[in-house]
Order: C-alpha cells, then sequence, then structure tokens
C-alpha cells in the first residue's frame, strides 16, 4: 500500500449529514455451493461512526460484514433533487464471489409419480 502527502490546498468535499447508516451482514452459506444469506439492518444517522462498526462487528465471527453511510440529500445546492440516494461503503466488503445483487432461488418439487 503507498501513501503519498498533499497539500492542504486540494479541498475535501464533505457530506454535511449522514441520514443513516447500512450494515449488511453476510451469513456463510448453509451448504457447500450454496449463496450466502444476506440481512440489511439500519441505524439512524443520531448514531457514531465507532458505535457503529462496533455493532457490526458484534454480529459473530461466521458474518461477513459491510458498513455503508447514506448521506443526507440536501435541499438546495449542486447535489439538490437527487432520484437516488447514494451511499458510500466505509467499512467491509462482500464475502468472494458475492456482489450484493439480489439472489433468486428456484424451488422444485419433484413428482411422486
Amino acid at each position: 500500500m503507498g501513501w503519498e502527502e498533499v497539500s492542504q490546498s486540494e479541498e475535501v468535499v464533505f457530506v454535511d449529514d449522514v441520514d443513516h447508516f447500512r450494515v449488511r451482514i453476510w451469513r456463510r452459506p448453509a451448504l457447500p455451493g450454496w449463496a450466502w444469506p444476506r440481512e440489511e439492518w439500519r441505524s439512524d444517522g443520531s448514531e457514531r461512526i465507532e458505535d457503529v462498526l462496533a455493532w457490526a462487528q458484534l454480529q459473530g465471527t461466521d458474518a461477513v460484514v459491510e458498513v455503508f453511510a447514506v448521506p443526507r440529500v440536501p435541499t438546495e445546492g449542486l447535489m439538490a433533487g437527487e432520484d437516488a440516494v447514494r451511499s458510500v461503503r466505509i467499512f467491509g466488503a462482500a464475502p468472494p464471489g458475492e456482489d450484493g445483487g439480489s439472489v433468486i432461488v428456484v424451488v422444485s418439487e419433484a413428482n411422486p409419480d
């Protein structure tokens, strides 16, 4: 990993406020080859990030955790009126092979005849 000092004149754009945090918890598959079940949790923006991370990490040693910050959409200015709320992952990653998309499960019942 490489680090490079940057000039203080290079401004960092800050989001004024976090609307809420999202925690995605991936549970290990019940059997090899099965999809990772996942849970989505939401915490209000009054939580401190340290508390959100601590809660997420308490979800079990078999869990893989991602934490996202969802900024409050401004009512005026450059980003006002955005149609979609965007999130920023601030901790973790999806398990290998999982992308966070929806999983469709098809169940077929054998004909007893």
